[in-house]
């Protein structure tokens, strides 16, 4: 489980790699197959996908899922 400031800067990562790629949540969710508050609570920290559902955000946003979770840079 990550840490509160990995949280942090999870939920960061993940609405800016939202926003460049241009999808709104809701657009992102249903890409996904889940609910955008199911979504928009990633983008809040109070929930953490499972790395399944990790790995499939990062294949739609076309980041590595260590830029998610903050282990690289772009």
């Amino acid at each position: 489980m990550m840490s509160q400031g990995g949280d942090i800067m999870f939920s960061e990562r993940l609405k800016v790699a939202r926003k460049n790629k241009g999808f709104s949540q809701k657009a992102l969710a249903a890409e996904l197959y889940i609910s955008q508050q199911a979504y928009a609570k990633y983008e809040i920290g109070t929930a953490t996908p499972n790395p399944e559902m990790l790995k499939k955000i990062a294949d739609k946003l076309d980041v590595p899922v260590g830029y998610l979770v903050g282990e690289d840079i772009l």
